[in-house]
């Protein structure tokens, strides 16, 4: 039996023309001699009924009542309606299907709630219902740990879920539904003319994922590359259009232009002598407290680093109980430029560079890897930033 796996985003289920629409899919698949295992996200984004973000409006997420087992139970409920509600559309539709939890579905986890990592899959009863044409409707981002307690995966969890399934059961592909044809050379929310890629490198979007793009979670591009199960992303009724992601060589310097906002500038000060020998603590402090730190740089006049916005109040809490002095700034974002083609080409950060200062944008802050640049740069220069570098270094290969 050639297992497909169909992964079905919130922005693909949140109306009842969308879900339709999904439930076509399904039959094209079983038409072409597929069968399909189904994983569902919450329906819709914040402000819709049943969607992850507005279940935890329900109680205060600052609340320190609430406990995160309590937590997870509330945010798992989100995918679970999806899967019952999914589920009716295809028995409707004749095709004998069947709604399950994570747990149900075989889904072991450890027990940190929230941000569950997954250790093993169970996939004897999907195996079963698949055997007697009984469509599996797995509801994603969820599973249970050794204790029965159900545990959510973070967020792009249900990715994550569809991933680890499509190993499981070896399945021959993976496909990913969401609101846009593929992965675009950047984000079309931000720039007006962009393109579709047709063959990207796991390496590549695991890349782009980490670095802003939220087209797919870099963990469900891990699962799938140890196992060499290639992942088309696309929309419902777009076939023809479509991102594949597996072994691909290219020698494209620069693939795909992504941005991370919601980041905050931490600069330390070292006004006293004493400050800057004992400066260095702060990343470890940090560590303790599982924070993560980009764009670092260390000289005597300065310590400076990144961190995701949300961690901000944690950071202030250790620099002030370990009295820093300190400078914080919201007002950046990061730029990443990704290819796997960048490797042993010189040149790239130069031209980089170069187009940037010819716009009078100014780079506070610089990293680079075999197959990623990426700039600090103020916000206001976003708009202007990608334009150009979308420009040079990527329009005039479409």
């Amino acid at each position: 039996m050639s297992i497909i796996i169909l992964k079905f985003g919130g922005t693909s289920l949140n109306t009842i023309k969308k879900r339709e629409k999904a439930a076509a899919v399904v039959a094209t698949k079983l038409e072409s001699g597929y069968f399909p295992v189904v994983v569902v996200s919450a329906m819709g984004r914040a402000g819709d009924p049943y969607s992850t973000d507005s279940l935890l409006q329900l109680v205060s997420d600052s609340d320190e009542n609430m406990k995160s087992r309590e937590k997870d139970l509330l945010q798992s409920c989100g995918e679970i309606i999806s899967a019952v509600v999914f589920s009716k559309v295809l028995n409707n539709s004749g095709y004998r299907s069947r709604a399950l939890t994570g747990a149900q579905a075989g889904i072991l986890t450890d027990s940190n709630y929230g941000d569950a990592g997954i250790l093993n899959i169970d996939p004897s009863y999907l195996v079963d219902l698949c055997r007697e044409k009984i469509i599996p409707v797995i509801a994603g981002f969820q599973g249970h740990d050794i204790k029965g307690e159900i545990t959510t995966l973070g967020r792009g969890g249900s990715d994550t879920s569809a991933g680890a399934i499509a190993v499981a059961m070896k399945a021959e592909m993976l496909e990913i539904y969401t609101d846009v044809e593929g992965i675009k050379t950047a984000d079309p929310a931000k720039l007006d003319h962009t393109y579709t890629i047709s063959e990207l490198d796991y390496q590549e979007v695991i890349e782009l994922a980490y670095k802003g793009a939220k087209v797919i979670h870099p963990r469900a591009v891990e699962i799938a590359a140890k196992a060499k199960i290639p992942i088309k992303i696309l929309s419902p009724g777009s076939d023809q259009t479509f991102s594949l992601i597996h072994d691909f060589d290219h020698d494209n310097p620069v693939t795909v232009l992504t941005t991370k906002e919601n980041i905050a500038f931490i600069r330390i000060k070292p006004s006293r002598i004493k400050q800057y020998a004992t400066g260095l603590k702060i990343f470890s402090l940090l560590s303790t407290d599982n924070i993560s730190v980009d764009f670092i740089n260390i000289r005597p006049g300065e310590i400076s680093f990144v961190v995701d916005i949300n961690q901000i109040g944690k950071v202030k809490k250790i620099l002030n109980s370990h009295d820093f002095d300190f400078k914080i700034q919201d007002n950046f974002i990061k730029l990443s430029a990704v290819g796997s083609g960048m490797t042993g080409k010189s040149g790239i950060l130069s031209k980089i560079l170069n187009l940037m200062s010819q716009n009078n944008i100014c780079i506070y802050k610089t990293t680079d890897s075999h197959m990623t640049i990426s700039l600090l740069i103020l916000k206001d220069d976003q708009q202007l930033a990608l334009n150009v570098l979308h420009k040079n270094l990527i329009s005039k290969r479409f």
